[in-house]
């Protein structure tokens, strides 16, 4: 505690100190392949290495080797090598052990989260599977090496749940063991890495931006909590070591900048220190390693990919300085200095001489000379308005009022004065009185009446009078007493019945759409203030369901005929070219030239509706049986859609509106089940599967 409180002197006379340090941030030869984000990164026999990732296009499985001394990049085998098919990913963790690197975990959009583990072998080249991680599949953990142990913690979950579960992994007997939770709260896009024996982990998102810092010790799997870093918190920074030196750059703050600042820890001297700036730009989700005496770091991303890679080489230089620090000190009091003694203005004014040793302050020693300029106490006397019916409270901590007189009262101020002394107040008070004001307001019925005292009235309350002191608001500064009354307004209400399409819906204005589904009504919405006396006025909705009569098609082979009502107009359309009109085909029958899929779209008096989509041709029957299995539901849906495709494979998805524009598309789709969120306005859409050169077409209505 005592060294603590050295420490914070130090820290408050800082002009004494005096230190220059220099950062060397030199760019280096940019990592093979397209630029990429949240990558793995590790060093393996004095070379560096950077895997996987997410590039403009796709998650990548690559791995590329760094040589230092010729300053190049190298491609590898790529993640599970010949038989690594399906294996790219993002967002994944690694630690090394010997000449062995260790990658797994991630995600990507193929496999959302895997479990999967694999050791890359660096004097072979081969990459070989182990033990599936044993906890939750996850995303965005951490992962580094004390020992011959790997320790992989943090991360969040396929169903976006934060984790804190901490795992370490033997490679001796291809085995996980749980350990004691990390000892902040669960997260993901945390630093993580090991220095001195130790595992350290920080920043990161809990659901915001962290700025804790942890230090583990494998000797006792006990996590202990280290002072916050001082810069803004953040995730998806980068950490490395040089024991007991440790550093935390870049990634993104609660507004989603990206930084570029870089902050030293000395875990001995258990303190913060600002160093200079990353070198590139600012950046999230780039890695770092270490080789010899140089940090390494390179990749991210800022709203474009980035593939520039930078080394890091840190140095400080001490300088003594020993100006004489002039410290005015109260000839009423004392001034305790850093050297842990208290001086009086019996001592005299100086000079005073401490030694800061190197431990206590960023490495450095110091001569600190300390002169102290003994001053006197301040007086001053001031004349105050009070109120009589509040009375008037002072720095004494009394309340004063008439009936105590107008004073004088007397209170000592510490290190009131000017020159950081005591200073001696005196109070004279001028008693004011406050004034009155009373209103009457028109309020409505259904909303009751808010005032400035915090309550609300309704007409059950009466019409008044209420009363209310108001601080302050009088013209002398004293309290206003305000009276109230109201005089309570009704509302006005409306009802309307309204024809509405049964496959559209109708969209009222309490912004809500309506199907058949919700019944005839009635729906109620309070307009508000739309009133001719200014009150609400409530609507009501009831609603007459129509729907176009008979939306049948039949093919004979030659013509397609619609069954629809009389007086209907007939549109046919092509389901094949995105719901394209077909100029001239208005009849009730239509005769295609080529073979494809047709639909009709009907418009009787008050509706427009469209049949689904029947294949013309002599496969029209194969293209039944290949999707007669097919279920889309919900239908009608309020955004999610599921369409169960049974054994079909290479399926495609395309949700087409009325007028042929393409509002979803997914391909290549080998599951037994899609879904998908459609977020389109509601109506009617057109959803086409295709597989193998067969397409059919439904209809899709959205609420």
């Amino acid at each position: 505690m005592i060294y603590k409180k050295i420490l914070l002197s130090v820290f408050s006379i800082l002009p004494l100190l005096s230190f220059g340090q220099w950062d060397t941030w030199t760019q280096l030869d940019d990592v093979n392949g397209a630029p990429k984000t949240a990558c793995v990164g590790f060093e393996l026999a004095g070379e560096g290495f950077i895997a996987l990732g997410l590039d403009e296009m796709f998650e990548r499985k690559q791995l590329y080797s760094y040589d230092v001394a010729a300053d190049d990049w190298d491609n590898e085998n790529p993640l599970g090598g010949a038989i690594g098919s399906g294996l790219e990913r993002a967002a994944a963790v690694s630690f090394s052990i010997g000449d062995s690197a260790y990658v797994g975990l991630g995600s990507s959009t193929g496999n959302p989260y895997f479990l999967d583990f694999w050791v890359y072998d660096y004097n072979t080249g081969a990459w070989s599977q182990i033990a599936n991680f044993e906890g939750t599949a996850r995303r965005q953990a951490v992962g580094f090496t004390i020992g011959n142990l790997g320790y992989v913690g943090t991360g969040v979950d396929i169903n976006g749940n934060y984790m804190k579960d901490f795992w370490n992994y033997d490679p001796s007997i291809n085995d996980w063991t749980q350990l004691n939770d990390f000892g902040g709260t669960a997260r993901q896009s945390a630093v993580g890495f090991s220095s001195g024996g130790y595992g350290f982990i920080g920043t990161g998102d809990d659901g915001v931006p962290r700025d804790d810092f942890w230090q583990y010790d494998p000797s006792l799997d006990q996590w202990t909590q280290k002072p916050d870093m001082p810069g803004s918190a953040r995730a998806g920074a980068v950490g490395f070591g040089f024991y007991p030196q440790l550093f935390v750059a870049t990634g993104y703050d609660i507004n989603f900048d990206y930084t570029d600042d870089v902050w030293e820890f000395n875990v001995d001297s258990n303190y913060w220190i600002q160093r200079g700036n990353f070198g590139g730009v600012p950046r999230t989700k780039a890695v770092a390693f270490v080789i010899g005496d140089l940090a390494y770091v390179g990749t991210g991303y800022n709203d474009d990919y980035l593939d520039d890679f930078w080394s890091y080489e840190k140095t400080h230089i001490c300088v003594v300085d020993t100006t004489p620090f002039l410290q005015d000190a109260c000839t009423s009091s004392s001034f305790t200095w850093v050297d842990g003694n208290t001086y009086t203005v019996g001592d005299g004014s100086g000079p005073f001489y401490h030694s800061v040793g190197s431990q206590e302050f960023a490495g450095c020693d110091s001569v600190l000379s300390l002169n102290l300029n003994w001053t006197a106490l301040g007086t001053s006397s001031n004349t105050n308005n009070g109120c009589t019916n509040a009375g008037y409270s002072w720095i004494d901590g009394n309340t004063y009022y008439p009936t105590d007189g107008t004073g004088p009262w007397s209170h000592t101020i510490i290190g009131g004065s000017a020159n950081g002394c005591d200073s001696i107040a005196t109070l004279f008070l001028n008693w004011l009185a406050p004034d009155t004001s009373a209103v009457v307001n028109n309020v409505c019925t259904n909303n009751g009446y808010t005032w400035v005292d915090g309550n609300t009235y309704y007409p059950a309350d009466g019409t008044g009078p209420w009363y209310y002191n108001l601080s302050g608001a009088s013209a002398n500064g004293c309290d206003s007493v305000l009276t109230l009354n109201l005089n309570w307004l009704e509302p006005d209400t409306s009802s309307t019945t309204n024809e509405a399409c049964s496959n559209t819906g109708y969209t009222w204005v309490d912004g809500n759409t309506y199907f058949p589904t919700d019944g005839t009504g009635p729906w109620y919405h309070v307009l508000s203030g739309a009133s001719a006396n200014g009150c609400d006025s409530m609507l009501t909705l009831n609603v007459n369901w129509h729907s176009v009569d008979n939306l049948t098609v039949t093919n004979d082979r030659t013509t397609l005929t619609s069954y629809g009502g009389s007086g209907n107009t007939f549109q046919w359309i092509d389901c094949d070219n995105g719901n394209t009109i077909i100029p001239g085909e208005t009849n009730s029958t239509f005769n295609p030239t080529f073979s494809g899929n047709y639909a009709v779209i009907l418009t009787d008096s008050i509706c427009t509706d469209t049949s689904d989509c029947i294949t013309f041709a002599s496969t029209a029957g194969l293209t039944d049986m290949v999707f007669g299995h097919v279920q889309i539901f919900p239908n009608p849906t309020s955004g999610i859609v599921n369409v169960d495709l049974g054994n079909l494979t290479d399926v495609s998805v395309k949700v087409y509106t009325v007028t042929g524009k393409l509002v979803y598309e997914m391909e290549n789709i080998n599951s037994v089940k899609h879904t998908f969120l459609l977020d389109v306005a509601a109506g009617m859409y057109s959803l086409q599967l295709e597989t193998k050169g067969l397409k059919k077409h439904y209809k899709l209505i959205t609420k």
